[in-house]
């Protein structure tokens, strides 16, 4: 892609060549270069007049900038995007934006305005944007179940989850099927969700770190509920060491949170202290 790229000269392939491949480095953990390919893409499309280029790109910047901690930083981006989506009324890149500021508030722990946003964001989906809308009910979910709003966080995971299973793609599988087994789990439905959670772990191997991270502590709070200390234990390490390995601050932080909280379940409390402190400097530096 990059050679054919560089041949035709269009600044417009080279930049959606260099997105493309900041996706690959992000996916792969690799966040410093990741930037480096997004804000590249985003002076590419800037300088060929593409502006729904350049606002996914600059989405993708702050989206990056977000799991590091560098939450100003990432708010400039997602904001300089969405005014650039306006601008160009790119519908499915001004519904992407909201999502990112969803996420980017739901990180700073305010989880109305985080579902403000999703709910925005689900305004502006065109009937192409089926992979979107699956992301977003299931993240709507989420956000809903931390408010204490079980019953509409269960009919949101159910859209996402019966929209993902028609669709086929892993990664909304992951997505819907953990978000529905943590609504399960809220509604005492133990079987329910160990079984949601399963079809979760199903795509393992067939989506990229972060997904594999949501599925290990997922599992750790299925196993958790179940009585199963020994299985929580081993999947919150699990999400715990591939946070860490991604690169996510702000995940790293919640898996520490988990961790801490199942060590002291088994009476491990020289763990559990150990990891709080961990959580705790996370925790400050975050802040």
């Amino acid at each position: 892609m990059e050679a054919i790229a560089q041949r035709s000269g269009r600044k417009d392939w080279l930049a959606l060549w260099a997105y493309n491949r900041g996706v690959l480095e992000r996916k792969l953990g690799k966040f410093p270069e990741a930037i480096r390919f997004f804000e590249q893409s985003a002076t590419l499309a800037r300088d060929s007049g593409n502006h729904p280029q350049q606002a996914r790109a600059l989405n993708a910047v702050g989206l990056v900038l977000a799991r590091t901690g560098q939450f100003a930083d990432a708010l400039a981006r997602h904001n300089d995007a969405l005014e650039l989506a306006q601008k160009a009324d790119e519908a499915s890149e001004i519904a992407r934006t909201y999502r990112m500021l969803g996420f980017l508030h739901r990180n700073l722990d305010d989880e109305e305005l985080a579902a403000q946003n999703i709910r925005e964001a689900l305004k502006h989906l065109g009937p192409r944007d089926v992979r979107e809308g699956i992301a977003l009910r299931g993240e709507l979910s989420r956000s809903l179940l931390k408010m204490g709003q079980v019953d509409e966080a269960a009919r949101y995971g159910e859209e996402a989850s019966d929209a993902a299973m028609s669709l086929g793609s892993p990664p909304n599988k992951v997505n819907s099927f953990t978000a529905l087994s943590d609504v399960r789990l809220a509604q005492g439905r133990v079987d329910d969700a160990d079984l949601w959670s399963r079809r979760a772990a199903e795509q393992f191997n067939s989506v990229a770190i972060r997904d594999q991270v949501q599925i290990h502590a997922n599992r750790a709070s299925v196993a958790r509920a179940r009585g199963d200390l020994k299985t929580a234990l081993t999947e919150a390490r699990a999400t715990v060491d591939g946070a860490r390995k991604l690169g996510d601050k702000v995940l790293e932080r919640s898996a520490l949170d988990n961790l801490s909280d199942i060590e002291l379940a088994t009476g491990d409390a020289m763990a559990a202290m150990a990891t709080r402190k961990a959580f705790q400097q996370l925790d400050k530096s975050l802040a």
